[in-house]
């Protein structure tokens, strides 16, 4: 995989087989113009790292709370 350099301009491609390809920032693109090569770094793609769930702790308060029902203890909510 390529991406256009930061210090390169964005550009189209006027002739050859590219011609009309357009090429910018922020993209990714698997084949470029010979040349033109210079205006690009290679990329070299991790493999995607799968994220580890995300444990809450999720009681009878913090229920009630998703609920919007007052929790004891807090203002507007507990004993009388």
């Amino acid at each position: 995989m390529f991406r256009l350099k930061r210090n390169k301009e964005r550009f189209t491609v006027v002739e050859g087989p590219f011609a009309g390809k357009s090429f910018a920032h922020g993209q990714l693109y698997g084949n470029i113009p010979p040349d033109h090569a210079a205006k690009f770094e290679e990329i070299h793609k991790a493999a995607p790292v799968k994220a580890a769930p995300v444990k809450t702790a999720a009681g009878p308060a913090k229920a009630e709370a998703e609920k919007g029902q007052p929790q004891p203890g807090r203002k507007g909510g507990g004993k009388l």
